[in-house]
């Protein structure tokens, strides 16, 4: 073999190991202990925010198959435009509501609604176990980082059965219409 073959393929080897290292890193296997897991029979949306500020979107809170449990250990966008950034999930109680649902929330709303002064616990770390609670919802927020239309389709579920780590994607439509030129995000 030549030198310079031996050179190119050394160049394609490499970063395909370096890949293939990376991957191996992440021991999350696909998951299926997520029931439900398509969201998209309704469109959820706020309109009109200015960028940097924060907009709320209610999510059904998920059943876990057969009963099983499992432990909340990381929630990630993993189909978005840009513009948008994952700040946190949290878990409230509709009795918090007036026994409603709120569907979504932007800062220019004011603190009437606000469900950042409502009681909550972080969704990462919680506990889940069998059907989905009715008396509580599931609210992801996002950080607007640019104008113009933007969008979540996918969002992505870690978890932890037992001793393993599992991943699952969710879907989602959740649109942030018209976003307002504005300060940068934070």
């Amino acid at each position: 073999m030549s030198g310079r073959l031996a050179k190119r393929l050394f160049g394609v080897a490499l970063p395909l190991a370096v890949l293939a290292a990376a991957m191996a890193g992440d021991t999350a296997r696909s998951g299926t202990l997520l029931e439900n897991t398509d969201l998209t029979g309704a469109t959820v949306w706020v309109g009109r925010p200015a960028v940097g500020d924060v907009a709320m979107f209610a999510i059904t809170p998920l059943p876990t198959a057969g009963n099983q449990k499992i432990e909340i250990t990381g929630v990630s966008l993993r189909r978005a435009t840009d513009g948008v950034r994952l700040r946190g999930a949290r878990i409230y109680r509709s009795a918090d509501f007036g026994d409603r649902i709120l569907l979504a929330w932007q800062s220019r709303n004011g603190p009437e609604y606000d469900p950042h002064l409502r009681p909550s616990t972080d969704l990462i770390g919680a506990t889940l176990q069998g059907p989905d609670d009715h008396q509580q919802f599931w609210m992801v927020e996002f950080g607007v980082c640019r104008s113009g239309d933007l969008s979540i389709s996918e969002l992505l579920f870690r978890y932890r059965h037992g001793s393993r780590e599992y991943q699952q994607v969710v879907k989602v439509r959740l649109e942030i219409r018209h976003v307002e030129p504005g300060p940068p995000c934070a």
